[in-house]
């Protein structure tokens, strides 16, 4: 996490609700919860409650071929 975001959302809370692996491969569901300062994704949230969840899929690569 960079510096300013941590300043904008310094109570940032993930939790990750599901991950599969099937390598490489690798999804996850991950669920967030926090109070930002000011605007979030250029919303005036202004310490208002923001939850969310986002999917994530990733190919690792572990230098092997």
């Amino acid at each position: 996490m960079l510096e300013r975001d941590f300043q904008e959302v310094p109570d940032l809370h993930f939790k990750i609700e599901l991950l599969l692996a099937d390598p490489p491969h690798i999804a996850s569901r991950l669920a967030f919860d926090s109070t930002p300062k000011g605007k979030f994704l250029g919303l005036p949230v202004n310490g208002k409650r923001v939850s969310f969840a986002a999917i994530e899929a990733q190919l690792a690569s572990l230098g092997v071929r």
